[in-house]
């Protein structure tokens, strides 16, 4: 179950203070992120040498650039990761079934691979809209991220290329899914109940109804792990 919403007691001030810090992070972020994405290109020279020598050079630039992320995080905002449960071995394959509540959910993903060094071999699911976005789209594409249309019949044989892939050729990964499929708010969460109710399912109070089609296809990346992990939580 997620923690309660932190509240947030601070004044203008402070939130001008804040944002006067964070418009220079982002800035450079998003510049360094493109100059990265310059480097992914020119690893495109690889591919038909040494695909493992293309995918080495994209886990580097992310392990760097996501490095920096995590960094600066605890360097300039401090944030901490405070785990609960069985701790998550190192340098192994994991399926990680997330809740995903707002945009330093990503953050504190990247804060507990770091040290587990899967860093760089973080792929997500993500949404196709953001696929030619400058910066993180081309990056993640780059990765090897599977873009879903969310519509089955398309991303049916995305999914099972992306897993086909990942088996066949012993890529490491930590392989993200947001299983709710979107951000959860309180009007996401009533509407999720009212649809779950509505086909004989208890439904959530904290989090969505699980989308069928993601919830049964997942599960056929186990093949990628050689035993379970158990479970964990984190707040930041």
């Amino acid at each position: 179950m997620p923690l309660e919403p932190l509240v947030d007691t601070a004044g203008p001030v402070a939130h001008v203070l804040r944002l006067v810090r964070a418009v220079p992070m982002v800035v450079f972020g998003f510049v360094t992120l493109l100059l990265f994405n310059c480097v992914q290109t020119l690893s495109l020279i690889l591919v038909p040498f040494s695909r493992p020598a293309f995918r080495r050079v994209n886990r580097w630039c992310a392990e760097t650039w996501w490095g920096g992320c995590v960094v600066a995080s605890r360097v300039v905002v401090g944030t901490r990761l405070v785990l609960t449960g069985d701790d998550l071995p190192a340098a192994e394959n994991a399926l990680l079934v997330v809740n995903h509540q707002q945009m330093p959910d990503i953050l504190a993903l990247m804060i507990l691979a770091r040290p587990r060094q899967r860093l760089g071999d973080l792929k997500f699911f993500v949404k196709y809209a953001l696929k030619w976005v400058p910066g993180l789209g081309w990056g993640l594409q780059f990765l090897g991220c599977p873009f879903l249309r969310r519509d089955w019949s398309s991303d049916r044989e995305l999914i099972r290329r992306t897993f086909d892939a990942i088996v066949g050729e012993e890529i490491p990964v930590w392989l993200v899914s947001f299983v709710e499929g979107t951000r959860s708010t309180p009007e996401k969460i009533r509407a999720s109940a009212e649809w779950a109710i509505g086909r004989g399912i208890e439904p959530y109070r904290h989090v969505l109804t699980t989308t069928w089609t993601r919830s049964t296809t997942s599960p056929s990346a186990t093949r990628m792990a050689s035993r379970p992990c158990g479970s964990t939580s984190w707040a930041v």
